[in-house]
């Protein structure tokens, strides 16, 4: 069982690649929009946008506002149901708003 700080001497570098590929995409996006002089409509954009305010909202970490088991913490099998949505979306041709 790793310690946290543990945690962060391990992941921590890989991480910080991830974010700023996730930056990088948005600003991407972002200039994309600008030459073509609107931004499209596309669910999946949101859902990234909603994926990054998940992670960053720190009660989406822990179920039922308890801290006491290291298996109550939730983020990825949110995301992964936030992604699963989409592909529902996809396969049904219909759009869903999300709560985050």
């Amino acid at each position: 069982m790793q310690t946290p700080t543990q945690v962060l001497d391990t992941y921590f570098l890989d991480i910080r690649y991830a974010l700023l590929e996730i930056a990088a995409m948005f600003d991407r996006y972002d200039a994309a929009a600008l030459r073509v002089g609107e931004a499209t409509d596309d669910p999946r954009r949101t859902l990234l946008q909603d994926a990054v305010r998940l992670l960053a909202d720190e009660k989406h970490g822990e179920k039922h506002g308890e801290k006491h088991d290291e298996n109550q913490y939730d983020r990825a099998e949110t995301l992964l149901n936030l992604f699963s949505d989409l592909d529902d979306e996809t396969q049904e041709g219909k759009k869903r708003t999300h709560p985050f």
